[in-house]
C-alpha cells in the first residue's frame, strides 16, 4: 500500500523539487561507480596474487613438476575468459544502446568509448 500511496502523492509535488534530487543522485551514483570499480580491481589483484603465490609455492615445493605452469595457465585462462566476456558485453552495449532517447552521434560514441576502455 505504501508504494502506490507515494506514487500518488508525488503526482502533486512540483517538478522543481526533483531537480535538486537529480543533482544529488548524479553525484551519489558517480561515487558508487568509482567505489564499485575500486572493489572489482582490488578483487582482481587479490585473486591474481593468491593464484600466483600458489604457482610460486608449487615451484618451490616440487620443482620441475609443471604444477607452477598449471597455475600460471589458469591465470591466463581466467584472464582470457574475462576479456572475452567484457568484449562481448561491450559489443552488446554497442548494438543495444537505444539511439532514440539520445542523439544519433552520442549513443554510438559512448558505446565505442566503452569498447575501447574494455580493451
Amino acid at each position: 500500500f505504501t508504494i502506490p500511496a507515494l506514487a500518488g502523492a508525488f503526482l502533486f509535488v512540483p517538478n522543481s523539487i526533483f531537480d535538486g534530487f537529480r543533482a544529488v543522485v548524479g553525484v551519489v551514483s558517480a561515487c558508487f561507480l568509482v567505489a564499485q570499480a575500486v572493489l572489482v580491481i582490488d578483487f582482481a589483484y587479490s585473486w591474481n596474487e593468491r593464484w600466483y603465490s600458489q604457482a610460486l609455492m608449487a615451484r618451490r615445493s616440487d620443482p620441475g613438476s609443471g604444477r607452477d605452469t598449471t597455475w600460471q595457465g589458469l591465470i591466463l585462462a581466467a584472464s582470457a575468459v574475462l576479456l572475452v566476456c567484457s568484449v562481448a558485453a561491450a559489443i552488446a552495449l554497442f548494438v543495444e544502446v537505444p539511439s532514440a532517447t539520445t542523439s544519433a552521434v552520442l549513443a554510438p560514441t559512448l558505446a565505442a568509448m566503452a569498447v575501447l576502455l574494455v580493451v
